[in-house]
């Protein structure tokens, strides 16, 4: 392996020790740990625990860290670690301290960086797959309109157009959610909800404004495009009550990882799978079933 890493971890150690456990298999020459701050005293423990799990480093590796002695929060930190990564990095991988990856994850991120390093249209390379089964065409991939964050990886160029503030991202983002709405009106609702509620700071996340981002970039009439295996190759293990934005109700508490044969089998033209994309808007994030399950019930309770 020749690609850096990046862990983030904040104050649970069991599922940091079992993502680091992944990443010492795989060596990387590199690796980058990033830690918030503890957020009371209650934490002080456990923040210790985590970043000791993740800094045990028994390979040939440069182990480089940045630990931070007062609470940030999921926003700010995760941003600002993934700022400091990609200052130094012209690409890598990223892990957070509950995405547990395969084996195999690490040479598709590697064989894609180096594939799409110049292809502008790719902003990231995702580890995960919420098409439950389905097939996306022959190749090992496809290209979809969504981020994911559950094990990823890209290049400085890409995140150095991350807008964390959302300072100019109303600017296109209308535009952008209107050409990828795959005839759904109810997909630029969602997402514009969201804008608001983040620009509001109901949400303490990093991943819903790269998502913004990457939509708002598609409003300029920049194609925007994000990789996805065929296989899920990252299960999320922090489905519990540390979870910052899960629970252990969650659908995709059951996703396993899976191995994704190497090299790659790659698509002739990378094109944007719109089936996939309907698929994930409509049992991933649950856009559209609101207005659908009281239409139901409207036809349930009518005379």
């Amino acid at each position: 392996m020749r690609t850096a890493v990046l862990l983030t971890v904040f104050n649970r150690p069991q599922t940091t020790a079992r993502v680091f456990a992944a990443i010492r298999a795989a060596r990387p020459p590199r690796l980058y740990v990033a830690a918030d701050g503890a957020r009371d005293a209650a934490d002080v423990e456990s923040c210790a625990a985590a970043r000791h799990a993740a800094t045990q480093v028994d390979w040939p590796c440069e182990l480089r860290t940045l630990f931070r002695e007062r609470n940030l929060g999921c926003r700010s930190a995760v941003s600002e670690a993934l700022s400091w990564f990609f200052a130094q990095e012209a690409q890598g991988i990223v892990l957070e301290d509950d995405c547990l990856p395969s084996a195999s994850f690490f040479g598709y991120c590697e064989e894609l960086l180096a594939r799409y390093a110049d292809d502008e249209r790719v902003m990231s390379i995702g580890g995960s797959n919420f098409q439950d089964g389905r097939v996306r065409g022959a190749a090992s991939y496809f290209a979809t309109k969504h981020f994911h964050c559950w094990g990823w990886a890209s290049w400085r160029r890409a995140w150095a157009q991350y807008d964390g503030a959302l300072a100019s991202v109303g600017e296109t983002l209308e535009a952008g959610l209107a050409a990828l709405r795959d005839g759904s009106s109810a997909f630029p609702r969602y997402w514009m909800q969201i804008y608001r509620d983040c620009l509001a700071g109901r949400y303490s996340s990093w991943a819903y404004p790269m998502s913004l981002t990457c939509f708002a970039r598609a409003g300029t009439g920049r194609e925007t495009l994000h990789i996805a295996p065929q296989v899920n190759l990252v299960a999320n293990i922090g489905f519990d009550a540390l979870g910052t934005h899960v629970s252990a109700q969650d659908r995709n508490s059951a996703m396993r990882a899976a191995e994704i044969s190497l090299p790659l089998v790659h698509p002739e033209h990378l094109v944007r799978d719109v089936d996939a994309d309907r698929y994930t808007d409509r049992f991933h994030f649950r856009i559209g079933w609101v207005p659908l399950l009281k239409a139901r019930m409207m036809r349930v309770l009518a005379p």
